[in-house]
């Protein structure tokens, strides 16, 4: 099992066997994303942000690479991987500096939806080590997941009131890739 914990300061990531009864944190970056980790179990791989930075480590022997980097000025969503392991999907959408009111929570939600930031829906096939944009538009997308039966069918969410968005979508990413 994957858990994110600050008991070192910072989240990071850690292993933790619960047979075993131990916990062995696998990341030591300044900016790991607490809720964007995913877990390849096949492969004993777990996948993570550490800031614009797309990273994997290696549950056995705690090796740690960059896999893709994400924009300046843009902010990346949850991880989505197929059970197979080869294709890891997510969003990345434009940073807003907010406005300064202080009212209620969901006032940065709408100032976000109404505002309409650039994403991008990418899927990363890891064994070609490719990554293909499949959908991006003027919409604030999040909670992006892969199919787990069809690796180019890829849902996403156009974040928002529901009442004021349509909120899920659907891309086919053979149909992106051979449109090129």
């Amino acid at each position: 099992m994957i858990v994110t914990s600050t008991r070192s300061g910072s989240w990071q990531l850690y292993k933790l066997d619960i047979p075993e009864r131990t916990m062995t944190q696998l990341t030591e970056d300044d900016s790991v994303s607490p809720h964007a980790p995913c877990l390849d179990r096949r492969n004993m791989i777990a996948y993570y942000w550490s800031g614009r930075f797309l990273k994997y480590v290696d549950l056995e022997t705690f090796e740690t690479s960059v896999i893709y980097v994400i924009p300046e000025g843009y902010s990346p969503t949850v991880l989505s991987i197929t059970p197979d392991g080869r294709y890891l999907a997510f969003a990345f959408f434009e940073r807003f500096e907010l406005s300064s009111y202080k009212g209620k929570s969901h006032y940065g939600s709408l100032e976000y939806m109404y505002r309409r930031p650039r994403s991008l829906v990418v899927r990363i096939d890891l064994r070609e080590e490719e990554a293909l944009p499949v959908w991006g538009e003027n919409a604030w997308i999040t909670h992006v997941n892969i199919s787990p039966t069809n690796p180019d069918i890829i849902l996403f969410c156009h974040e928002g009131s529901w009442y004021l968005v349509q909120r899920m979508w659907v891309v086919n990413a053979k149909l992106m890739r051979s449109g090129l």
